[in-house]
């Protein structure tokens, strides 16, 4: 019977995948031939390697893009810093993360939401992802900080702070 609290959602089709790539080795070397399980279990890992490519390159370019966004908003965050914070949002797990920022220093606040609220709250589509957010406590901007049409520039942080600061001296008469 199948267990829906087991991890059997996984080890059926893996199971399965292992046999078809038996019966097909054994076809070829005999039943008990030695060499048909191992083939079996090389090409089963073969199999799931390719299955777990698309995410795995989807990852890495991430990765890559997270790097090479860092220059840029170290320099916001350090010529700004003292007009607005900028929180990078993560759904990565915690050491992951932490270990990334060992490797690429970084002068920003990062967000991990790993159960997704945020991402639904604010229409997060991908990562990486920023907010910017004003002293006076309101999201200024939000994106991806090196999207084509919505870039975060020093015109862009420069016009974020001038409206920070007219609103919040409208705020105080």
């Amino acid at each position: 019977m199948f267990d829906f609290f087991s991890l059997d959602f996984v080890y059926y089709p893996v199971s399965w995948i292992m046999w078809a790539w038996y019966k097909l080795f054994a076809a070829l070397l005999g039943p008990s031939s030695f060499f048909a399980w191992a083939l079996s279990v090389m090409f089963l890992v073969f199999t799931l390697r390719a299955l777990l490519y698309k995410p795995f390159v989807r990852q890495i370019r991430t990765t890559r893009q997270m790097q090479e966004l860092q220059p840029q908003i170290k320099a916001l965050q350090k010529k700004y810093g003292k007009d607005l914070v900028v929180i990078g949002v993560s759904d990565e797990d915690p050491q992951k993360v932490a270990k990334f920022m060992k490797t690429t220093p970084m002068n920003y606040y990062v967000a991990i939401d790993r159960s997704h609220n945020l991402y639904r709250q604010i229409g997060i589509q991908s990562i990486p992802h920023a907010l910017v957010i004003t002293p006076d406590h309101i999201v200024r901007w939000q994106g991806f900080p090196d999207l084509r049409g919505d870039i975060l520039t020093e015109e862009v942080m420069a016009n974020i702070i001038a409206t920070s600061k007219r609103s919040t001296v409208a705020m105080r008469r």
